[in-house]
């Protein structure tokens, strides 16, 4: 479907279409100190025009963004339910032998259903802000250009050095993203065995020790997720940090 494509450029024009406008904003002093304005009413005028027309791009903003992303939401939640079928598909064709030899069926199935919903996220909205950025980074890469090439040329020579971040970051959050697999797994697998042994637990009077337990990889979920989000927003910043820095060549 090409409308979450096209809302989305859109979208992505925004950010170099404002800096315009708001150059145009500030350029008033600049003509306020060359005295073109010969009277007040007339650089109120234009400074009014000027102004508005920020008021009026915001205005068309929020639609177009709100379209944007519900469609981006709209694409994941297809590809979610295409995943999903196909999975069922699979497992309704294997024979019995397969789920008498699988004991942890309903720990996998926490499990796929886990990463089913990563991969919806990341078909929806981690797919929409990464196409807007690039957009945005293009648009932006013009805009400079055309005010100030020189400029823009002397800063594209950190752009390897943009290029290691986003490779160092990438490595980093997957690491920690099969890490936080892996002891989501073992969460959901320890929740298994307590309910196929609920009997023994309590005769053994081991509740505080499983809670404890269980309380302890949840901390440890946690922790590997904070740590692979932070390796995003450094990606992130890294990125917005190129932005802004083309921002201000204007």
């Amino acid at each position: 479907d090409a409308l979450p494509i096209l809302f989305t450029l859109i979208e992505g024009l925004v950010p170099s279409i404002s800096s315009i406008l708001i150059g145009r904003c500030f350029k008033i002093f600049t003509n306020i100190y060359l005295k073109k304005y010969e009277t007040y009413h007339a650089m109120y005028h234009d400074l009014v025009i000027r102004t508005m027309s920020l008021v009026i791009l915001a205005a068309g903003y929020f639609p177009v963004s709100w379209i944007s992303i519900s469609l981006w939401m709209r694409f994941g939640e297809i590809q979610n339910f295409r995943i999903r079928s196909t999975i069922f598909d699979n497992y309704m064709k294997k024979n019995l032998d397969f789920f008498d030899s699988h004991k942890n069926l309903t720990a996998e199935f926490i499990q796929i259903n886990r990463c089913i919903e990563e991969l919806r996220q990341s078909c929806s909205e981690a797919s929409g802000m990464a196409l807007q950025s690039i957009i945005g980074v293009i648009a932006l890469f013009c805009v400079s250009c055309y005010y100030s090439w020189s400029l823009t040329l002397i800063f594209l020579c950190s752009a390897p050095l943009v290029a290691i971040i986003a490779a160092v970051c990438s490595k980093k959050y997957e690491k920690y993203t099969d890490l936080e697999n892996d002891a989501s797994l073992k969460c959901s697998n320890q929740i298994l065995n307590i309910m196929e042994n609920i009997s023994l637990i309590k005769l053994n009077l081991t509740e505080k020790t499983e809670s404890k337990n269980f309380d302890k990889k949840i901390k440890e979920c946690n922790t590997l997720f904070i740590k692979g989000s932070f390796w995003t927003s450094c990606n992130q910043a890294a990125l917005r940090l190129l932005s802004l820095c083309m921002r201000s060549e204007e």
